[in-house]
């Protein structure tokens, strides 16, 4: 479980990098696995060494953008601090959301199969302005998000406006 703790920060988490690999380049990995023995086939067939070069090097290349994406993939994270919750994400095009606590109606973890196997799962966060979520923080490890949403219904329970205790849990 990667979490950070600082000052300003309650709690901040990473995405799990092998999750993130394996669903978003999982067919780059078959490609790869597929190109090497290809690369192998193309010499003993043709002889010719430059085939299979090509070959692997259109593995090598696949597989470095698929590890290279996957590593600043790293960056993003999702943040809980007393007053709001923080999402940073993209690498290219940058999105940094900040939702202040008390803007927040609802909290969901979602998980899909695959997700499961992974033991990663999906926070998604809402506000009453907004059209659909707000914040999904995507590929985080399930114990980490359900510490975050642990604490955010904690959080969200002690603001101004809010259910008391007992009819929150009803």
């Amino acid at each position: 479980m990667d979490i950070d703790h600082d000052s300003n920060e309650k709690i901040k988490v990473h995405p799990n990098a092998l999750a993130f690999f394996l669903k978003h380049y999982g067919y780059a990995v078959v490609a790869v696995v597929l190109l090497l023995p290809a690369g192998f086939f193309v010499l003993t067939e043709t002889r010719v060494l430059e085939y299979a070069l090509a070959v692997w090097a259109l593995a090598v290349i696949i597989l470095s953008t698929a590890l290279i994406h996957t590593h600043l993939h790293q960056r993003v994270y999702l943040a809980l601090t007393g007053e709001e919750l923080v999402y940073e994400a993209g690498i290219f095009n940058h999105n940094h959301v900040t939702v202040p606590l008390n803007k927040i109606t609802d909290t969901a973890i979602y998980q899909s199969w695959f997700d499961k196997l992974l033991g990663v799962a999906t926070l998604r966060a809402n506000t009453a302005g907004g059209a659909g979520y707000e914040v999904i923080a995507e590929d985080f490890p399930m114990d980490s998000i359900k510490m975050i949403h642990i604490e955010l219904n904690k959080l969200l329970r002690h603001m101004p406006d809010s259910l008391p205790d007992e009819l929150a849990k009803k």
